[in-house]
């Protein structure tokens, strides 16, 4: 068996890996260890979900081995989303309790902000802090994946796209439709969980819109009861498929639904993490080089901005990214969109076209930090091999 670095990485939910296309020689199930020097125990955010806390994904044996030899680590993997703060709460108190070097503990994260999260929040539970690497999965799946943008032909002003439903969405789309403006985009929406067999009914959805919007107009029913909504094509439920790429390809501006809307503040109410997260739903706008608005939290555009990104003020108004309340904030968006929208075509273009520098910066930011090699991952080398584009933490 070939090894590409001198560690051996094991985890007790080994059967599960194969989502993200590991083989046999880089992970192991955890049974096959022999509690050797160069053992590194693997846990991710799929552990936490199934109920499988950091106390329990080693067993005795293993908390032994790392407590006897600091050359044995614990690798956390968060590359695709955040940790909550009720996780690092809870990995804070497990090293505690487990007495483990907080050096022994490696975390593969989202990016840098996050990794200054991170380490900030060992400090606050009195740990030295942790090992953590920048390493996005969703931006490098952009690059492997996804075909160079063919921006020649535009066939609307605006795109956007839904995959996954849920109510804040569907608000979005409603007031764009009170407004008229969908007819100018070209866009998805669909009902459905595609991580499930959830479909969402006209009834449910109807009443997550009334919760938002209070009594619904005869458009709004009509829009309602139309879902799905597929861009004349029944193949965009892969989220690294063709179909985003060529829909943001075709229009003049993408307006990018993220994942969250709420604000950083109410997200720690909750116990969630307090930073604002970037995901594949935005870098795929900027790997089209194309002039963004984003239905996200506030802070969203300044969080891009910290890693490196510029945004297109005054271009395009982005006064939004300061308002706290949700509902408010994407109001705000509707009326620049609205603004954009009633510009004459020649306009429209120079605005565009004033755009496209900001666009290629940030272009290549974006494919410099998918290829970035870390200073930690360098350091240790079988960490950065975990970092390579063809095996993806």
């Amino acid at each position: 068996m070939k090894k590409l670095f001198y560690k051996t990485i094991y985890s007790k939910s080994h059967e599960f890996i194969d989502r993200r296309n590991w083989k046999d020689e880089f992970i192991l199930p955890l049974e096959k260890s022999k509690c050797g020097t160069n053992d590194v125990y693997y846990y991710d955010k799929y552990d936490y979900a199934r109920g499988i806390m950091l106390d329990d994904f080693i067993e005795d044996k293993h908390w032994r081995n790392l407590q006897a030899n600091d050359s044995v680590k614990i690798l956390i993997c968060y590359d695709n989303e955040p940790p909550s703060m009720s996780h690092i709460t809870m990995i804070c108190e497990t090293c505690k309790d487990k007495k483990i070097n907080p050096q022994q503990i490696f975390f593969v994260l989202p990016d840098q902000i996050m990794v200054e999260w991170v380490q900030k929040h060992f400090s606050l539970h009195e740990l030295d802090s942790c090992n953590a690497i920048a390493c996005n999965y969703m931006m490098k799946q952009i690059f492997l994946h996804s075909p160079e943008p063919n921006n020649t032909i535009i066939n609307k002003k605006f795109s956007v796209l839904s995959r996954t439903y849920k109510p804040y969405r569907l608000e979005f789309f409603l007031k764009l439709n009170r407004e008229k403006l969908l007819k100018d985009f070209l866009f998805t929406f669909h009902n459905i969980n595609p991580y499930s067999d959830e479909v969402f009914s006209f009834r449910e959805m109807s009443a997550d819109a009334r919760k938002a919007l209070g009594i619904l107009t005869a458009s709004d029913k009509t829009f309602i009861r139309g879902a799905p909504y597929y861009n004349n094509c029944t193949d965009d439920l892969y989220q690294y498929n063709n179909v985003p790429i060529d829909t943001i390809s075709s229009s003049r501006f993408h307006v990018v639904i993220e994942t969250s809307i709420e604000s950083p503040d109410f997200l720690h109410m909750f116990s969630e993490t307090t930073t604002v997260f970037v995901t594949e739903k935005t870098w795929r706008s900027i790997y089209c080089k194309k002039p963004f608005i984003a239905v996200a939290s506030n802070d969203f555009l300044k969080q891009l901005r910290n890693l490196g990104f510029k945004t297109f003020a005054p271009l395009i108004d982005e006064s939004y990214d300061t308002i706290r309340d949700a509902s408010e904030r994407m109001n705000a968006v509707v009326k620049e969109i609205k603004r954009l929208n009633t510009l004459p075509v020649p306009e429209l273009v120079k605005v565009t076209q004033s755009c496209q520098s900001v666009c290629d910066y940030n272009r290549n930011v974006l494919e410099q930090l998918s290829k970035q090699p870390n200073k930690l991952s360098q350091k240790y080398n079988w960490l950065r091999h975990c970092a390579q584009p063809g095996f993806i933490l």
